[in-house]
């Protein structure tokens, strides 16, 4: 103990500098910390994709008897095909729909006020509110929104070529990670097993494999599931001859993650832009679009899902509410499954607790 006392002061001294150090360097600390956590992200991102992408690789290879090296060269050509017809066509499109819908809004607003200015003599609520400088504020409201999401998003030369660069190198290290997924799944065993005993390393183990059962079963069912119902939506717009339907294909395709409330917005969305443009077909895209989501919901979840969630209507409320406090879209996605995760554990640890 004496022998520790001697060298408290230097401790402290040490300390003292090091303080002092952090505190003039703050600016220059946190940018390398930054970028130490950029390059850990990329590793973590590469390990993502592969886990994403592994249940195809097990299809490959159990289901059609190929090779590891040809079930990966087909899985990744045939992402890089997909990528490639998105970004050459896709966007574009998208891009120019969202244009072209964000200068036809104060038209829309004008033949909407124009409509409330001849029932406004049946409710009274409007003889006291300027319906048509409220729509034209709330128009404004969005359009500087839209442009603020499409500047950040793609106005940034330097920001998007960046993404694009750490999102190659991590789809680069998942070929690593699937080609070798037994060396990193049993290194990562044996982690575990170095720094915790044999009873929590098996905990960490089940919780894990429940964590990849709920969570990503989920989000690979639903991100099947919701691409095959937004490009059917699409095919049905299409047909009838909506405008702007790769905008709302892509609304459909995204709402279809939330449950109960999230179909039911894609086609609200849909319904609005059809009363502005073709009036005539309104009727015809809302029953084509609640039969699309009840075949969604009755035959197509069923084949997309070796296991559903089973969160109830409250459940399922409360997970997109508490995702969107986070301020970003996808957080509501995470949180859906976040819910049925803990959902599940509780009920696990109640049976145990009885069964005790």
């Amino acid at each position: 103990m004496d022998k520790i006392k001697k060298y408290i002061p230097y401790i402290y001294i040490i300390f003292g500098i090091s303080l002092f150090t952090i505190i003039n360097n703050v600016g220059a600390i946190s940018s390398l910390f930054g970028r130490l956590f950029s390059t850990i992200s990329i590793f973590i991102y590469g390990i993502i994709i592969s886990i994403f992408l592994n249940p195809l690789l097990e299809y490959s290879e159990k289901k059609s008897k190929l090779s590891r090296k040809k079930s990966i060269a087909i899985i990744y050509g045939t992402l890089i095909l997909l990528l490639s017809l998105i970004l050459f066509l896709g966007v574009p499109l998208f891009l120019n729909n969202i244009r072209n819908l964000t200068t036809e809004v104060p038209n829309y607003i004008e033949k909407l006020n124009i409509l409330a200015n001849k029932w406004a003599y049946k409710f009274k609520f409007f003889e006291k509110v300027n319906l048509a400088q409220e729509l034209t504020d709330a128009s404004k409201y969005i359009l500087n929104n839209i442009e603020h999401i499409l500047i950040n998003s793609f106005g940034s030369l330097l920001k998007l070529f960046k993404f694009i660069s750490n999102f190659l190198i991590s789809t680069i290290l998942s070929i690593f990670f699937l080609a070798k997924k037994e060396y990193f799944f049993k290194l990562g065993k044996e982690i575990v097993s170095i720094y915790f005993n044999e009873k929590n390393a098996d905990k960490i183990y089940f919780y894990g494999t429940k964590l990849n059962e709920v969570f990503l079963g989920w989000l690979h069912g639903k991100t099947i599931d919701s691409i095959i119902i937004g490009f059917l939506g699409f095919i049905i717009l299409l047909i009838f001859k909506i405008p702007y339907a790769a905008f709302l294909a892509v609304a459909i395709y995204l709402t279809n993650y939330v449950p109960y409330i999230g179909p039911m917005v894609g086609i609200a969305i849909c319904g609005l832009v059809t009363f502005f443009t073709a009036q005539d077909k309104l009727l015809w895209i809302f029953i084509s679009l609640i039969a699309l989501q009840q075949f969604d919901a009755w035959y197509l979840e069923a084949k997309c899902f070796k296991k559903t969630l089973k969160l109830d209507l409250f459940w399922g409320i409360a997970a997109v509410l508490f995702g969107g406090s986070f301020g970003h879209p996808i957080w509501i996605i995470l949180m859906i499954p976040t819910f049925a995760f803990i959902k599940d554990m509780y009920y696990l640890r109640k049976t145990e607790i009885e069964g005790d």
